[in-house]
């Protein structure tokens, strides 16, 4: 997105629209193999939400509420897949990470608060007992 500045300077790039730049300064001055990983984590949580990776970093940006609940809903489709609780936390902090970044850069000014084992543990449960009770009362078109 391109925001005209104040009495009309020229446009900026803002960080909604700039994950690319978020990215690229994330990765950079890391070890090549912690750029993998960390890549390999952003990536995963991408196809977990069905989007490509800029725009799934643009969205954790939009703000603290929305990147806490694609943290949580990220860790529940990895506590779905049967991923050890370790990789879970990893995978989490990698995004609380770059965000870490973001907030480094000026671009936002909260922190990514990451669900806790507990708030996981609960809203499994939760999604369990929605998907068990729309098996037993189906809804129906009107």
């Amino acid at each position: 997105m391109r925001v005209t500045g104040e009495g009309g300077e020229a446009p900026v790039e803002t960080p909604v629209a700039a994950p690319e730049a978020l990215i690229a300064r994330f990765l950079s001055g890391r070890p090549p193999a912690t750029a993998r990983a960390y890549t390999a984590d952003l990536e995963d949580f991408a196809r977990s939400h069905g989007t490509t990776l800029e725009d799934a970093v643009r969205s954790l940006l939009l703000g603290p509420e929305t990147a806490r609940r694609l943290a949580l809903d990220y860790a529940l489709e990895l506590r779905r897949r049967g991923l050890a609780q370790a990789t879970v936390r990893r995978r989490l902090a990698t995004l609380r990470a770059l965000l870490g970044t973001a907030q480094a850069l000026g671009w936002i000014t909260w922190e990514l608060e990451l669900p806790t084992e507990q708030e996981v543990e609960l809203a499994a449960a939760e999604r369990m007992e929605r998907e068990r009770s729309s098996y037993l009362l189906p809804r129906h078109p009107r």
